[in-house]
């Protein structure tokens, strides 16, 4: 992948490249739009009602920068961030590794139940999670093995296009039929010490963890080797992804707001009891009519997130590999990436089949584990894109530095919250 040229970068963009570029950003929020949107920000909106609206926008706005940085890295210098974290130190990309290994069979687990469960709503008879598992599991490998890359961009379009178009229809129906508020209900406060661990966790995964910033590099330099890029267009492709995600959080919050809160219903722990759940009450609100309009908006949001996962986190892992191997391209074996896409899915089906009761446990390990590292990734991101000469189309602005150092701050302001409230409170 080439840098970008002063001609390129000076030269305005025209529709048709700006529809060309999309394809990485678009990935990166099919894959961020799952649990943390779907159920994340509609239990904020149950709970809390419009208090945390303004939060969440906030901690989108100050992760802007270090997600920013995998196409900026990736545009000026041709590289990966995995291969940036293997120029600063073996020990920083041995970390970004394991992190990567657990969280992606952990969360592809946790994705494919959850998909199977809202898979269950379209089929005619009973069949179990682990059959409906399999069916997920075996549909995004054949996607994603016989297609490639292409076949999850066309995919992650057409995913993000229904899901944004349903989900505004939904929320439209909403704002009409709000949920009748108990008499004497009284909204819990985010300003309470009870609020604390929801509130670090939500915002935590908000809008995706860390490490999809190296997902969404290693999607672009894979976009690079079959047509050249723009930065420019880069930019535009990762900005309509990620503000994507942002509205759509707070879409997703409204709908929480208007039909749950104060409502009085005592909502499920689970994410799968809580998405069933969401299902029936808008049902029970709207009308029967839109339990399918509802079901099919949830579906495409984790089914999207289930397949960018799987092949995401496959391709990070087996390019970690190469590097710690010290191989070049060429001399890495083109089939290792489809391997490690089989390796997850297997040992998430396992843990569907054999440790279902096990999962939320793993899930909650996998959210401390990134919650805990997102920090210091950021700060890995925020030299990386600092310390090198980027053309000036990605070169990181003033402005831009003084959001990453207050992002930084917040990050570890609420890191030492999280530590405060997990183990010494």
């Amino acid at each position: 992948m080439q840098t970008v040229s002063s001609h390129q970068a000076g030269s305005s963009l025209s529709v048709m490249q700006r529809l060309r570029a999309l394809g990485p950003g678009i990935m990166m929020a099919a894959a961020a739009v799952g649990g943390s949107h779907l159920v994340a920000s509609t239990k904020a909106g149950a709970i809390y009602g419009w208090q945390l609206a303004a939060l969440i926008l906030l901690v989108n706005l100050f992760k802007y920068p270090f997600f920013r940085a995998g196409v900026q890295y990736t545009a000026g210098t041709g590289e990966t961030l995995v291969e940036g974290y293997a120029r600063l130190g073996r020990p920083y990309l041995w970390l970004f590794v394991a992190l990567s290994a657990v969280s992606g069979v952990i969360n592809t687990a946790a994705l494919t139940l959850f998909s199977a469960s809202l898979l269950s709503y379209f089929v005619p008879f009973d069949l179990s999670l682990t059959v409906l598992s399999s069916i997920i599991v075996a549909t995004c490998l054949v996607i994603l093995i016989a297609g490639h890359y292409k076949a999850l961009d066309t995919l992650s379009k057409v995913i993000m296009a229904t899901l944004t178009c349903a989900t505004l229809v939904a929320v439209t129906i909403a704002v009409g039929n709000p949920v009748a508020v108990e008499p004497n209900f009284n909204a819990p406060s985010i300003w309470s010490v009870a609020a604390i661990g929801f509130i670090v966790v939500t915002m935590g995964w908000m809008p995706a963890p860390i490490e999809i910033s190296s997902i969404t590099s290693v999607w672009l330099k894979r976009k690079a080797q079959s047509e050249p890029i723009n930065a420019k267009a880069a930019l535009f492709d990762f900005n309509v992804g990620y503000i994507g995600t942002a509205l759509l959080a707070i879409v997703f919050l409204s709908l929480g707001a208007l039909l749950l809160h104060g409502s009085g219903v005592e909502l499920k722990q689970s994410g799968i009891g809580f998405s069933h759940q969401l299902v029936g009450l808008y049902a029970a609100t709207i009308g029967e009519w839109s339990r399918y309009l509802i079901a099919v908006v949830a579906f495409f949001c984790i089914f999207g997130s289930t397949i960018t996962v799987i092949d995401g986190y496959a391709r990070v892992v087996s390019e970690s590999q190469r590097l710690l191997r010290e191989q070049t391209e060429a001399e890495a074996h083109p089939g290792i990436a489809q391997g490690w896409m089989m390796l997850i899915s297997v040992l998430a089906l396992a843990i569907v089949a054999f440790w279902t009761g096990a999962l939320l446990t793993m899930l909650d390990f996998a959210m401390v584990a990134a919650f805990v590292t997102t920090p210091f990734f950021a700060l890995l991101n925020y030299i990386l894109v600092t310390k090198h000469r980027l053309p000036p189309e990605v070169t990181m602005s003033k402005a831009m530095r003084a959001l990453a150092i207050t992002g930084l701050v917040y990050l570890f302001g609420f890191l030492a919250v999280f530590v405060w409230w997990k183990w010494l409170m």
